[in-house]
């Protein structure tokens, strides 16, 4: 890599999201160029400070809590139906939708918006 690409290639790889190559470019900058060095060294500890997570690529493990199926005062006589969807995925909120308004007589003429506070 020539030297005078190496603040391009750091900029373009942080817009990427690439923070691990950044990282890395800006650090070589201030070897090659020691006059700058230290405004390379704070690029990258406010890089670091800011995106850490990504700078090793993932993330690290999250600790899975057993819960209960329902809640401890929960009546017995009520049932609760299986959960729908994974995660953030509510296509089958959409399809029950699609297919009720397949069938109904009346066609919705405003649209609605549901926000699902997680």
């Amino acid at each position: 890599m020539t030297e005078e690409m190496i603040i391009p290639k750091a900029r373009a790889a942080f817009e990427d999201g690439n923070y691990g190559l950044c990282i890395s470019l800006y650090e070589q900058a201030a070897r090659i160029y020691p006059q700058w060095a230290e405004s390379y060294n704070f690029t990258v500890e406010s890089i670091r400070k800011r995106y850490p997570a990504f700078e090793f690529g993932a993330s690290y493990d999250a600790v899975v809590k057993k819960v209960p199926s329902s809640p401890p005062n929960f009546p017995e006589w009520m049932k609760l139906p299986p959960l729908s969807g994974v995660a953030n995925d509510y296509t089958y909120i959409e399809s029950a939708a699609a297919q009720y308004w397949s069938n109904a007589t009346r066609k919705p003429h405003l649209p609605v918006s549901i926000i699902i506070p997680v």
